[in-house]
């Protein structure tokens, strides 16, 4: 009979939906190992993190008091890495920064009638090193980091964690070190 054959997937269709639904409860957010830390009495941080001269390369220039570094792009220069590193060393607990790109340059130099001009490419890396490390991330064994292509370097060990990310105006990019022994995420 026909009433009996269109019967029959409606019965299928919802012992399907019923097995899925019970399938997705099944799948709980897992239980957050990470809890916060306790609010603390100490006092803040002396001297405020921000950025020095004498440890960023010559093309990176730190301004509004260490808190915003820009990178210079006048005759050639935007065809340069730039790169510095925080005034403040840390050895325990968990820490983390933010970065806000607030903008963006695309500098090119006349090159006469025809010929294009080199595209400079613009690179994001996010990390932390040590204090013998060179200013730029990955040029020895001393530091660990995010890159904009979507890579995680540690030492010389370069891994493919995600595609890549937009370093474009207005976002904002967070990395976070735990050096807390006692936490189950440690890095």
């Amino acid at each position: 009979s026909l009433a009996a054959m269109s019967a029959e997937p409606d019965a299928k269709r919802q012992k399907t939906e019923a097995e899925t639904e019970t399938v997705e409860t099944k799948k709980e957010a897992p239980e957050e190992l990470e809890k916060d830390a306790k609010a603390t009495t100490a006092k803040p941080m002396k001297p405020e993190v921000g950025f020095d001269t004498s440890d960023c390369t010559l093309n990176a220039i730190p301004s509004l008091g260490g808190k915003v570094l820009m990178p210079l792009t006048d005759g050639g220069m935007q065809y340069l890495i730039a790169g510095a590193r925080a005034n403040l060393g840390i050895k325990k607990g968990r820490y983390l920064y933010e970065v806000k790109i607030v903008e963006q340059h695309n500098p090119s130099e006349g090159m006469g009638h025809n010929r294009r001009p080199p595209v400079p490419r613009n690179l994001v890396k996010l990390g932390f090193s040590t204090q013998e490390a060179p200013l730029l991330l990955g040029e020895d064994g001393q530091s660990a980091f995010f890159d904009s292509e979507g890579f995680y370097n540690a030492g010389k060990e370069r891994e493919s964690v995600g595609g890549r990310f937009s370093h474009s105006r207005d976002q904002s990019f967070g990395i976070l070190l735990n050096l807390d022994a006692s936490s189950p995420n440690k890095n």
